[in-house]
């Protein structure tokens, strides 16, 4: 796979847009300069905006094909570098309830409270698939061999730059394998940093909304009813957690309150589901987005939504290159 990765061409709409971005008033103020009448006029927000900023829908698929195609193609970059990478195959959490997951890990708390040897043996498979990563072999390397492998990923001191975004600024690195494949996926790293920025810094002004909807205080209500019927006694679910995490902090990481952790997480996913919270939810926060935003933060929320979209459509075309260069590859060896 060549490593001239060519940036993808952009609309003059949609640079204005990204330029707007890096002067930081993209979303939570809205973007009234040029962009806004280069593009069309927003008559609502689109399904794909709402996929993006609820973390529905198309959300999970895309997010899968976009995180594959970055490590595969880092991977082909540092190969050619002379530089060994694994593909991460991991995918992006599932934001949805997972029973199975929940009945191994709970909330996953005690993994992250686990510290000594005897814990991390009675930790979750992937708590201990994640050790076998790029990192771990990173830290193994002597000082200027790991020095000289992550001036290959990404690139040194002075390659980083700068990226004001609504609410904070993202220093990312311009040169290295890394941004390379992200530039190759997103067209440029602004992109990349609008998409892994704006979307969240909205959704969290969404989530303070939901919280004082009254569609959300009814689902609490029943939540909170059917886990006191399993014998566990919280208004919300983030007081389940919130307790746990403070009995981990007095207690440590102990079996026992492993034990009740997997229990409390379990009934919590059961009375979810019972009650189809997470659907409700994405109903609330997709009637609140497409109520609550104003004209202009519609708008740009549908630009970066085409955004995404083209980069998951490139992203799933270069998976199906790397692997036919891998069958490629592997048919030469044969």
């Amino acid at each position: 796979m060549s490593l001239a990765f060519r940036p993808r061409p952009r609309t003059s709409a949609s640079r204005a847009l990204l330029a707007c971005a890096v002067t930081g008033v993209l979303a939570l103020a809205g973007c009234s300069s040029r962009a806004a009448s280069q593009s069309t006029s927003a008559s609502g927000i689109t399904p794909a905006a709402l996929d993006l900023l609820t973390r529905s829908g198309s959300y999970t698929s895309n997010e899968k094909a976009l995180s594959l195609a970055e490590s595969e193609l880092i991977h082909s970059c540092m190969q050619a570098l002379r530089f060994p990478y694994v593909v991460d195959t991991s995918a992006p959490p599932d934001l949805g309830v997972d029973l199975s997951q929940r009945g191994v890990q709970g909330y996953g708390l005690y993994a992250q409270y686990a510290s000594s040897a005897s814990h991390e043996s009675t930790s979750s498979a992937a708590t201990k698939a994640a050790k076998k990563t790029n990192d771990q072999y990173i830290r193994r390397l002597p000082e200027k061999q790991a020095t000289a492998f992550m001036r290959a990923l990404r690139g040194t001191t002075s390659d980083l730059r700068d990226i004001r975004m609504p609410g904070t600024t993202l220093t990312l690195s311009i040169r290295g394998c890394e941004p390379a494949a992200r530039k190759r996926l997103y067209g440029s790293m602004v992109t990349y940093a609008q998409l892994r920025s704006v979307p969240q810094n909205l959704s969290a002004t969404l989530d303070t909304r939901v919280q004082h909807d009254p569609g959300f205080s009814a689902l609490m209500r029943k939540w909170s009813t059917c886990m006191t019927a399993a014998g566990y006694h919280y208004a919300l679910p983030a007081d389940a957690q919130d307790q746990l995490k403070a009995a981990y902090r007095k207690q440590g990481a102990t079996a026992a309150l492993r034990r009740r952790e997997i229990a409390v997480a379990t009934a919590d996913g059961e009375c979810a589901l019972r009650l189809r919270i997470p659907t409700h939810v994405i109903t609330i926060r997709k009637r609140l987005a497409a109520t609550a935003l104003t004209a202009q933060q519609q708008l740009a929320m549908n630009q970066l939504a085409n955004e995404w979209l083209t980069a998951a459509t490139t992203a799933k075309h270069e998976h199906v290159t790397a692997v036919q260069s891998s069958d490629a590859g592997g048919q030469g060896q044969g």
